[in-house]
């Protein structure tokens, strides 16, 4: 007789509840005793039932066929949680109930997910382990099925596992991807989540009875921290009110335009586009930044209108970043970026033209061109290159970075080469943003594109340009 081993077991007990569904193991216990028998991966899905980005992953990126047919090859455990009284509105994982998600999630939070002193924790939140317990990679809220897709392919390269099935097509890695790490939320923050459709009309409604300012940081945070379009377009309307104020008020403006592209979903594109054509460079600079942290294709016909018409020549380098970030893997977006890098007038455009390349990566134009940048270019537009090409985690040139790294002299060229090759051999993008900062010539910070482990926010002022220019 011949017996099946432990996880084939899991995954025959557990079959696809539907089409288009995944498999779900109830017991984290029992995934892991799989797991390590086999050498699998476990996929850990953290959400809120109601949260528009838990339900949109739970309804849409878990019916992906490339999602479903990687997600074959890992163990799957579910760590949903809810309102209270709102049990009854979890959905079908597989064979588990309230209970099993629960105890799922407790282990979760004592051994690889970060929580507050108020026991609060990012959600969405989705983990790739080893049988081991540890963390291969991670990525709190934001996730679309490309971004996913990525993920597993990561995952289980990681894990050793051959003949992985294909990703998507357009699969590329999400904006807040942390390797062997996990994010932590604010100190105060006492949901480390977006609003649910229960929460966030009421929310409106209150402060629709007053004057919002600074004393409603904490719901206007909430707000835009919120997938919903009837959120961004109160934001929008609170805004205009603010402009009434004039230059008295164009301070907190800019630091509320910097939030959105640091912690808004993609609802709130259309929110930076209503100021793409502000008469203050400083703000354009800010929504050009926005763009370039959001990262999303649907920004992409705007930063173009945008970029078309600035004549500000220290804003046009912004846009030019903010292009490639809306434009993965487009190949006329990457003819274009190598124009500006190779005749545009603005050595600093030409500088971020190179960076913005690694943000159009994997496409092949993008880089073949980075590589001859990086063997052949010297001083920043080397180092640019170098950077360029580890922003878009493009392995295949690690063999390349290496053999240069031992033919650069200058100490800046050094330092650029070490942090470009220390994240394609797996570190997190945060270890490139002294590098890119050192030459692209922007007062600006991305945090979300540079992504650290510990999630902060700005205090007023700190992301907003100063003066009118």
């Amino acid at each position: 007789m011949k017996f099946l081993t432990l996880a084939a077991f899991l995954l025959l007990a557990c079959p696809l509840l539907a089409q288009n569904k995944l498999r779900w193991v109830p017991d984290a216990d029992v995934a892991f005793e799989a797991a390590t028998e086999e050498g699998s991966v476990i996929f850990v899905s953290i959400g809120f039932v109601g949260e528009a980005r838990s339900e949109e992953i739970r309804k849409r990126v878990f019916a992906d066929k490339a999602v479903i047919a990687q997600a074959a090859r890992t163990i799957n455990v579910p760590a949903w949680t809810w309102a209270i009284g709102d049990e009854r509105r979890l959905p079908d994982f597989g064979k588990a109930e309230a209970l099993d998600h629960s105890a799922n999630l407790a282990r979760a939070t004592s051994e690889w997910i970060s929580v507050n002193a108020l026991g609060t924790f990012a959600a969405p939140q989705h983990l790739w382990l080893n049988g081991a317990g540890e963390v291969l990679l991670s990525v709190p809220w934001e996730l679309d099925a490309d971004e996913m897709s990525w993920c597993f392919d990561e995952a289980l390269r990681l894990a050793a596992v051959e003949d992985r099935p294909a990703p998507t097509k357009k699969s590329h890695p999400p904006r807040r991807l942390l390797f062997g790490a996990v994010t932590s939320v604010l100190d105060d923050d006492d949901l480390g989540r977006g609003l649910t459709d229960d929460e966030l009309e009421p929310t409106m409604k209150r402060l629709k009875r007053g004057y919002v300012t600074a004393r409603n940081r904490d719901d206007i945070g909430r707000i835009m921290f919120t997938a919903n379009e009837d959120g961004a377009e109160f934001l929008g309307q609170q805004i205009d009110i603010w402009a009434l104020g004039g230059s008295s008020t164009s301070g907190i403006i800019d630091f509320v335009y910097g939030l959105i592209g640091l912690v808004a979903p993609v609802e709130f594109l259309e929110l930076l586009e209503s100021k793409v054509g502000s008469p203050r460079a400083s703000l354009r600079a800010i929504i050009a930044v926005g763009y370039e942290q959001i990262g999303h294709p649907d920004g992409l016909k705007a930063v173009k209108k945008a970029l078309k018409s600035e004549k500000d020549e220290v804003v046009r380098p912004e846009w030019v970043r903010a292009l490639g970030a809306c434009a993965s893997r487009d190949k006329s977006v990457a003819k274009q970026l190598i124009k500006f890098a190779e005749r545009d007038d603005n050595s600093l455009v030409q500088l971020n033209a190179v960076l913005a390349l690694g943000h159009v990566l994997p496409q092949p134009d993008a880089r073949d061109w980075l590589i001859e940048m990086a063997e052949t270019a010297i001083g920043e537009r080397q180092c640019a290159a170098a950077l360029a090409l580890a922003l878009g985690r493009e392995r295949s040139a690690i063999d390349t970075l290496k053999k240069l790294r031992g033919e650069v002299k200058l100490e800046a060229s050094i330092a650029a080469f070490d942090s470009a090759i220390k994240v394609l051999e797996g570190a997190n993008l945060f270890e490139l943003e002294d590098a890119v900062r050192a030459i692209d010539g922007s007062d600006l910070p991305r945090p979300r594109l540079f992504y650290r482990p510990k999630f902060d926010i700005p205090e007023s002022g700190e992301e907003s340009g100063e003066g009118e220019g």
